[in-house]
């Protein structure tokens, strides 16, 4: 590979950071994405557009016990209220099952979002496509050599993506960067087509940084394909001033930690 070529390989993968006062070159469709980011608090923030209605920060909602706690507690005293308003009798024992019930839906709660949202029939109603997995991925970036002037060849690399229902994590690595996502946004359409919108900073290799490439930031929009998923496809735009085409198949269900690992078990598939 080109030296040159790695100041064109966009990555992708997240990380629990806040993009809130980040700045971005707004050159593409998708760079409106920075301002869903949750600004002030390190942790992930999920947006889900359905038919252009947003569910905004999916994490936050009933992700803990004490949130749990919070809304079953409001519901029981709404409930008390309209019972006295009634005219019945209010009594404690109407309170008595409330740890079982806190335990039972912090539990569902924690099942559906790691497991449930994934399988039959849950997943009708949650709408998201499961993603998980290690992708081999192919990248071709508009970046040209400038001692060449010619486009540099594609560039292959691995992405790792963990998935639950509330969060999303996509890393992708090349032989000489890694990145991560800072923000990340689902498009569901009525039709059943899903697009996924992110932002990511990509970090070179440390000995590559003043000379070759540095830590720089970009934009994607993927296509999900196939039903299970069996691929997706899509466009980056960095803030280099650069875009390109993605591509990620050869779906495995393992995961790993750095891009040898990935290679060496992939092997077979990406040969």
């Amino acid at each position: 590979m080109p030296k040159s070529s790695v100041n064109s390989a966009p990555n992708g993968g997240i990380g629990d950071r806040s993009i809130g006062t980040q700045s971005f070159v707004d050159t593409s469709p998708v760079a409106k994405t920075k301002i869903r980011g949750w600004k002030g608090t390190p942790r992930r923030c999920s947006v889900v557009n359905i038919d252009n209605s947003s569910l905004f920060c999916l994490e936050f909602i009933l992700l803990t016990r004490t949130s749990i706690s919070v809304i079953l507690i409001t519901a029981v005293i709404v409930w008390g209220i309209f019972l006295w308003a009634f005219g019945l009798e209010l009594s404690w024992d109407y309170a008595k099952p409330y740890t079982m019930t806190l335990t039972v839906l912090t539990l569902g709660w924690a099942l559906f979002n790691k497991f449930l949202w994934r399988v039959w029939p849950c997943k009708y109603f949650s709408g998201l496509r499961d993603i998980s997995g290690t992708w081999f991925v192919s990248l071709q970036s508009s970046y040209k050599d400038p001692e060449t002037g010619e486009n540099c060849g594609p560039v292959n690399g691995f992405a790792i993506i963990r998935q639950t229902f509330s969060t999303l994590s996509i890393r992708i690595m090349t032989e000489q960067s890694e990145s991560f996502l800072v923000a990340h946004s689902f498009d569901l359409h009525p039709d059943g087509t899903t697009h996924i919108y992110g932002v990511y900073q990509s970090d070179p290799k440390i000995q590559l940084r003043g000379e070759v490439s540095e830590i720089h930031y970009g934009s994607f929009k993927y296509k999900v394909i196939g039903s299970p998923v069996s691929q997706m496809a899509g466009y980056f735009w960095t803030d280099r001033h650069t875009n390109g085409t993605i591509e990620l198949k050869e779906r495995c269900n393992q995961y790993f930690d750095n891009f040898l690992e990935a290679q060496e078990a992939m092997k077979g598939k990406t040969d």
